[in-house]
C-alpha cells in the first residue's frame, strides 16, 4: 500500500456482510479498516485518515444516520469523510431521503452487486479528491491574497514613511534658505543655517543611496571590489565616526578587537558596520551603552554590536532584516528611517559569504547583532598567488555570458590567465549565435541577464543539444536561489562577488568530474 491509497472504513455489525464488502474493496486495492459498532467507527475516524465510510444503517449501539451525522460534523474542518450508506431494512424512499438529509453522499439498498459497490466508491473517491483539491486551491488563493494585502500595506506604509523622511529635511532646507535669502541672519544664525543645510543634504543623500542600493541588490547588479580588508581598523574607524553623536548623549562606546583580515569590499563592509552602529545608537537612550567587539572563531571573523536600548519584540525578530519592515509604524513612531538599513546589512553580508543574526530578550532589554564573515587565511592567499602561475584550465574553451562589461572583462581575464580560451557574450541571444558556430566545454553565465535570464538560456542550450558544462556566476546568492539555479541544470552555483582563485578551482574540479565534450 502507498500513502496515496484511499482508506475505506467498513461499518457493519453483521460479520458476513462486513466480510463481503471488505473482500471486494481490498481486492480492488483499497486499504480497508473494519468496525462493528458506531462508537468504534467514530473512534477509528478520529485516529485514522479515512476517505470513505461504507456505513450500515442498523448498528447495535446507535443509528447509522447518527454515525453519519457525527462523521460529517467532526471532520468538517479537515479532510471531509464521504459516506456511502447501505441498508437491507431501511429501503423505502423516505428512508433514502432521511439518510441523505443526515449527510450521506450516496444511499444504496441491499443487495449491492460488487461492481456497483466498487463503481460507487470510486466515484466518491474522485469527488472527494476534487473537493480536497478545490479546498487546497481556495486556501492557497486565500493565503496569496493575504500576502498581497500585507505587501500592499507595507508598500503604503513605506511610501508614507518615504514621503515623511524626504519632507523633514526638505522642510528645514527650505526654511533656512528663505532666511538666508532675506539676509537678516546674524553670523551665528547663518552658521547654524549652513550646518542644518549640510545635515539635511546628508540625510537626503543617505536615503537616496539606500534606495539605490536596494534596487541594485534586487536586480543582482551590485558589484563588490574584493580586496584584503583589515577588519579591525575598519571597525575602529566606524566607531570613531559615531562618537561625536554619542558623546553629547552620554552614550558609552566600548570597543574590544583582535587583528583579523577578511576578503571583501571595504566600503560595503564599512557600510554594514556603520548601519549596525547607527541602528544601535538610534535605539539606545541617553546614558546607555553600546559594546562593539571583533573576535575570531576558527575560519570566521565575528563582529558583535550590542546595545542597552529599546530591544526587539520576539514576534518581530523574524522580520527584522526584511525590507521596509519596522517595529514602529504609523504617525506615532519615535524614530526616523525607511526600514532599509538592516535589510541592506543582511544582503551585503550574504554577498560576502557571511551571515548576520540578532538576539534580544524583548522590549526594553537591548539587542545584539552578530555578523560572521569568512577570514582571509594565509594558506588561501598563498594558494591564490601560486595559482597565478599554474594553468589549471589549459585549452578549455569557455563561453562567458555577462551583461556588465567590467564583470565580463574580469571573468575573461581570470579564466584566460589560467589557460582557458574565453569567448564573451553580453546577452543570451549573442551566446546562442556563438554556440551555433563554435564548440565550448563550459558555459559560465550570469543569471540576471536582459531579454532572457541565465536559466532560460541554459534550457535553450540543452534543447539545442549542446553538451557543455554549466556554471552560474550570480549575485542571486540565497539558499532558495542556489537551489532553483541548480535545479535548472547548472552544475555549479558561484555567488558574486567572485573569488577568482575559487572560481578557477571550481571549474577545474567540475571538469575533472566529467569527460570533456569532443571538439
Amino acid at each position: 500500500m502507498t500513502a496515496d491509497t484511499p482508506v475505506i472504513l467498513v461499518v457493519d455489525d453483521q460479520e458476513a456482510g462486513r466480510f463481503i464488502k471488505t473482500t471486494v474493496l481490498r481486492g480492488a486495492g483499497f486499504r480497508v479498516i473494519e468496525a462493528s459498532t458506531g462508537v468504534a467507527a467514530l473512534d477509528i475516524a478520529r485516529a485514522e485518515p479515512v476517505d470513505i465510510a461504507v456505513l450500515d444503517v442498523n448498528l447495535p449501539d446507535m443509528h447509522g444516520f447518527e454515525v453519519c451525522r457525527r462523521l460529517k460534523v467532526e471532520h468538517a474542518e479537515d479532510a471531509p469523510i464521504f459516506v456511502l450508506q447501505i441498508s437491507n431494512t431501511a429501503v423505502s424512499d423516505s428512508d433514502r431521503i432521511k439518510g441523505l438529509q443526515e449527510g450521506a453522499d450516496v444511499y444504496l439498498t441491499e443487495p449491492v452487486a460488487p461492481q456497483l459497490l466498487l463503481a460507487t466508491v470510486n466515484a466518491l473517491i474522485r469527488t472527494r479528491r476534487a473537493e480536497v483539491a478545490l479546498a487546497a486551491a481556495a486556501e492557497r488563493e486565500r493565503q496569496a491574497r493575504q500576502e498581497a494585502e500585507a505587501a500592499n500595506r507595507v508598500k503604503d506604509e513605506f511610501l508614507a514613511t518615504l514621503s515623511h523622511e524626504l519632507r523633514t529635511p526638505l522642510n528645514a532646507m527650505m526654511g533656512w534658505i528663505w532666511q538666508l535669502q532675506r539676509g537678516h541672519l546674524t553670523d551665528e544664525a547663518r552658521a547654524r543655517a549652513l550646518e542644518s543645510l549640510a545635515r539635511s543634504t546628508r540625510m537626503q543623500a543617505r536615503i537616496i543611496d539606500d534606495l539605490l542600493d536596494v534596487s541594485r541588490i534586487v536586480k543582482g547588479k551590485l558589484q563588490l571590489d574584493m580586496r584584503t580588508v583589515d577588519l579591525e581598523a575598519l571597525l575602529e574607524g566606524a566607531v570613531d565616526s559615531i562618537r561625536d553623536e554619542a558623546t553629547p548623549r552620554h552614550v558609552e562606546l566600548g570597543v574590544s578587537t583582535t587583528p583579523v583580515t577578511v576578503t571583501g569590499d571595504a566600503g560595503r563592509l564599512e557600510q554594514v558596520i556603520g548601519n549596525l552602529l547607527t541602528n544601535a545608537l538610534k535605539f539606545t537612550p541617553d546614558g546607555g551603552r553600546i559594546m562593539v567587539s571583533l573576535t575570531t572563531d576558527n575560519d570566521r571573523a565575528i563582529v558583535r554590536v550590542e546595545d542597552t536600548g529599546a530591544g526587539i519584540d520576539p514576534a518581530f525578530q523574524p522580520y527584522i532584516f526584511d525590507q521596509f519592515r519596522q517595529a514602529e509604524g504609523g504617525i506615532n513612531r519615535k524614530h526616523s528611517g525607511l526600514g532599509l538599513g538592516l535589510s541592506i546589512v543582511r544582503q551585503l553580508v550574504e554577498m560576502h559569504g557571511g551571515t548576520v543574526s540578532v538576539f534580544s530578550e524583548g522590549q526594553g532589554r537591548g539587542a545584539a547583532f552578530t555578523v560572521a564573515l569568512p577570514r582571509a587565511l594565509e594558506t588561501e592567499a598563498a594558494f591564490d598567488r601560486r595559482e597565478t602561475t599554474v594553468r589549471l584550465l589549459n585549452d578549455v574553451n569557455i563561453l562567458i555570458v555577462e551583461d556588465e562589461p567590467d564583470m565580463r572583462d574580469l571573468l575573461a581575464a581570470v579564466l584566460e590567465s589560467s589557460g582557458a580560451h574565453a569567448t564573451t557574450a553580453p546577452s543570451a541571444t549573442r551566446a546562442l549565435e556563438l554556440l551555433s558556430h563554435h564548440t565550448f566545454d563550459v558555459l559560465v553565465s550570469d543569471i540576471g541577464l536582459p531579454e532572457q535570464d541565465g536559466m532560460k538560456l541554459l534550457n535553450r542550450v540543452r534543447a539545442l543539444g549542446y553538451p557543455m558544462l554549466a556554471v552560474a556566476v550570480t549575485a542571486y546568492a540565497g539558499a532558495d536561489d542556489r537551489r532553483r539555479i541548480l535545479e535548472s541544470g547548472y552544475q555549479l552555483h558561484v555567488p558574486k562577488p567572485v573569488n577568482p582563485a575559487a572560481l578557477v578551482r571550481a571549474i577545474a574540479g567540475l571538469l575533472a568530474q566529467h569527460v570533456r565534450p569532443e571538439s
